[in-house]
């Protein structure tokens, strides 16, 4: 079961996160993963928006403006470096996180040549998504990306 109180680091009560104006896109073809990372954004106040393969997240990206994109890599359609290359040539000044549980050297090495934000291992817990996101986000301030 998710906690209620996904804001809160373990053990300490610093009150609710608050991101309000965040545009996050969570890109991944597994229900659960993009229920989770939805949930926690959700609870700090980010307008999310989800894509189940890079080919949908490509079309949003197309149509919308977003402060970061969460991005998986192995999906079916269009995989996370193929949607990541085309979103860069796009738009590329969005960051885009990869959200994965291969982030073996090799992967990585895939994505050192482009400007890959960072890299977050699956499965995401409530703190390492918080930091990541507000790292990379910048807080919509009437730029559109």
């Amino acid at each position: 079961m998710i906690s209620n109180n996904v804001w809160r680091r373990e053990g300490k009560d610093e009150g609710p996160r608050n991101m309000a104006g965040i545009r996050v896109l969570v890109v991944d073809d597994d229900f659960l993963n993009l229920f989770l990372m939805k949930r926690y954004l959700s609870e700090w106040n980010t307008t999310v928006s989800t894509a189940e393969n890079g080919l949908y997240a490509l079309e949003q990206v197309k149509d919308a403006a977003f402060d970061i994109i969460l991005m998986d890599i192995k999906m079916p359609v269009m995989d996370g470096l193929t949607a990541s290359r085309e979103i860069l040539k796009l738009k590329g000044n969005i960051p885009i996180v990869v959200v994965s549980s291969n982030l073996s050297p090799e992967v990585i090495a895939l994505f050192a040549n482009m400007k890959i934000a960072d890299f977050v291992p699956k499965p995401v817990n409530a703190d390492s998504l918080y930091s990541i996101v507000s790292k990379y986000a910048v807080r919509n301030n009437g730029s559109k990306n």
